[in-house]
């Protein structure tokens, strides 16, 4: 659970930051050459936020508190 609490916590940091997330797409061949188009994802904040507040609470899970 720390690890997936870490993930989103950095998934959801670069969501607010950058607003979403770049990759590259599929492969597509044109007069005999492969072009690759980069794809933009975009993530709402609110999506982002969730994402760090649950990984701060995956992270904290494990704690006992006294």
């Amino acid at each position: 659970m720390k690890l997936l609490g870490i993930i989103l916590i950095v998934g959801g940091l670069i969501a607010l930051f950058y607003g979403g997330f770049s990759y590259w797409g599929q492969s597509q061949e044109f007069l005999g050459i492969h072009v690759q188009q980069r794809e933009f994802l975009v993530v709402p904040p609110i999506v982002g936020a969730l994402a760090v507040i649950v990984g701060v609470l995956l992270l904290l899970q494990g704690r006992n508190v006294a």
